[in-house]
């Protein structure tokens, strides 16, 4: 797709002083990327619906990251994302007809590694390392069960989108809930309305 060329070019050769502008581009780009996939699978009338499904959800996840990398960008989700946008890329070149089923989840197992090496937080490093393990399983799943569809390779698309969703969510800093002090505003708020209550009914 021609806008995610240009979309990928525009944030990687900017630099960090020029962030607000690197996410405008971004976020204006994101609804021309989503008009090119609606047009792209209308035309895959040849494909199995496995292939059409794959590539709905490839894209999908990758929307998330285009939108987690613009709204806060960080050392830690450009690795992310350049590890997805890397194994996406792998998966759609020429490498995918010239690699056995082995080579081609071992090369994608190595990719979430290689890039768990290089981040430091812990939260996400684990969910990378569960990636590459997923990874791994994947190609000694398909050493000793060439050519036969096990139940981990028909679901090897929802398996991996739900490791991105845990490496997407601990990319993210959830802010804690805190009851008490939700407790004793409910509570304080309570007894102003009782206390208005009873000054109304005494006058």
């Amino acid at each position: 797709m021609s806008c995610l060329t240009e979309l990928l070019t525009c944030y990687i050769s900017e630099t960090m002083t020029q962030k607000t502008q690197v996410q405008t581009q971004i976020l204006t780009q994101i609804p021309k990327l989503v008009d090119s996939l609606k047009s792209h699978l209308l035309s895959l009338s040849n494909f199995s619906s496995y292939q059409v499904e794959s590539i709905y959800l490839t894209s999908v996840v990758l929307l998330v990251y285009l939108l987690l990398i613009a709204i806060n960008p960080t050392p830690a989700k450009r690795k992310i994302f350049y590890a997805f946008f890397l194994s996406m890329a792998v998966g759609y070149s020429p490498l995918y007809d010239a690699l056995s089923n082995v080579q081609f989840y071992s090369l994608y197992s190595i990719i979430y590694l290689i890039t768990a090496r290089f981040v430091t937080n812990k939260k996400i490093k684990s969910t990378l390392v569960i990636m590459a393990i997923f990874e791994f399983t994947m190609a000694y799943d398909r050493y000793i069960n060439a050519g036969v569809a096990t139940w981990l390779y028909n679901s090897f698309e929802e398996i991996t989108c739900l490791i991105h969703g845990l490496i997407i969510s601990s990319s993210i800093r959830f802010k804690p809930i805190h009851l008490g002090a939700i407790l004793g505003r409910l509570t304080a708020a309570l007894r102003g309305i009782s206390h208005s209550q009873c000054l109304t009914t005494c006058l």
